[in-house]
This record gives structure tokens, C-alpha cells and sequence, in this order.
């Protein structure tokens, strides 16, 4: 199987290397599960729609803590 496109070919593995190393350089090691959880829902939410299912969006990811209430300050007279 020939996976060219004409005058377009997959990368290599040099080539993946450096697109990697990119996409650590943009986003950075702390935002990369983030990444791959958002590009996981997208193609999972695409495949779905593609075949007329309907699924709630968030239903695997774990619960967020709720946020660190701030106290009110007593209103100024």
C-alpha cells in the first residue's frame, strides 16, 4: 500500500521526533494530558455524531474540587 498523496508523504520517525518536540514546546508537559483528553473526547464526540448517537459530554472525567470559597468582605459605609 503506497501511502502517498501525490507529492505528500507521511513523516518519518525523524519527523515525528520534531513534531513532538514542537507540540511539548507550545503547550508544555503539564498540558499535554489535557491535550490528548480534549483530542480524545473530540474524535470520540465526531464518531458519535457521525453515527446519530448522542453522549454526554464529561461523563468519564473525574469530578473538579470545588474552588477555594473567598470570604466576603463586610460592605463599605
Amino acid at each position: 500500500m503506497d501511502l502517498t498523496m501525490g507529492f505528500l508523504t507521511l513523516p518519518g520517525g525523524s519527523e515525528w521526533f520534531i513534531i513532538l518536540l514542537v507540540v511539548v514546546l507550545i503547550f508544555g508537559p503539564k498540558n499535554l494530558p489535557k491535550l490528548g483528553s480534549a483530542i480524545g473526547r473530540f474524535t470520540r464526540n465526531l464518531r458519535a455524531g457521525r453515527e446519530g448517537e448522542q453522549i454526554e459530554d464529561d461523563e468519564d472525567l473525574p469530578e473538579e474540587p470545588p474552588a477555594k470559597a473567598r470570604r466576603a468582605s463586610p460592605p463599605k459605609e
